[in-house]
């Protein structure tokens, strides 16, 4: 498989839309990525600035490195007047002198596997920190979110990208890859799921940013989602399945 996938670079054709209803992160989440103390940080895939305006906000200055220029548009849009550089590059070719944390916001699944580890290794002073921030948001009934599921997937197939399998053992991804690599250790897995109430057409809106829903003919997008939305309560009640992973690269 070629990276940057295709799938990986769709986002930028609902830049706005990705801005407007994917979810941002709290100050609990930046606490806790920015517990190390650091003076520098890398993003990888910024998108339209979710994670980069609350770590910026703190004063840590963020190289944000995003390859889709429509992205990068929005991102340079809400970091306006933060300490952020705005990379134009994907994380594969990125060169730069190292800093203190490394991290992505729903985006590390899209890296080279095979390459992956050892890049973000050179881009990070030793002992300093990578951050994983990620999860998806689904519907806490079960039995509402398995129909809906089911519906999806005829649709659209397995959303899950190959660059993120956690292992046989129960290990989360990228746990399980961080601690097979020598160039790692103290690895700490924060979960932060929360519970809350999500209007439905919000809860729509969010779908119709996945990559796999992105790529679909339009005709065949607004099926599928308008079907979903026929499913559903407003508000829904939903669980935001979001988790921090920590690891510290060796000195």
């Amino acid at each position: 498989m070629a990276y940057p996938s295709p799938r990986s670079l769709s986002f930028g054709s609902v830049a706005e839309r990705y801005e407007r209803y994917r979810p941002g992160y709290g100050d609990d989440v930046v606490d806790l990525l920015l517990a190390s103390g650091p003076s520098s940080a890398i993003e990888v895939g910024a998108g339209t600035g979710k994670a980069t305006r609350v770590v910026a906000a703190r004063g840590v200055p963020v190289s944000a490195v995003e390859p889709d220029p429509d992205m990068a548009a929005v991102l340079a849009r809400t970091t306006a007047g933060l300490p952020v550089t705005i990379v134009p590059t994907t994380f594969e070719q990125l060169h730069a002198e190292p800093v203190d944390l490394l991290y992505a916001a729903a985006a590390f699944h899209w890296t080279d596997p095979d390459t992956r580890w050892q890049h973000a290794a050179e881009l990070l002073v030793p002992g300093g920190w990578f951050g994983c921030l990620g999860g998806p948001t689904n519907i806490a009934d079960e039995a509402l979110d398995a129909e809906v599921g089911r519906v999806r997937r005829e649709a659209v197939g397995g959303e899950r990208t190959s660059g993120a399998r956690g292992s046989d053992d129960g290990t989360a991804w990228p746990a399980n890859e961080l601690r097979d690599s020598p160039l790692f250790d103290e690895v700490v897995e924060h979960d932060l799921t929360r519970f809350y109430d999500l209007a439905a057409d919000d809860l729509i809106g969010q779908m119709s940013t996945v990559s796999a829903f992105i790529v679909l003919p339009d005709a065949q997008r607004d099926d599928v989602l308008g079907r979903i939305r026929a499913m559903l309560p407003d508000p829904v009640p939903v669980r935001r399945d979001l988790q921090l992973h920590l690891a510290r690269r060796v000195a």
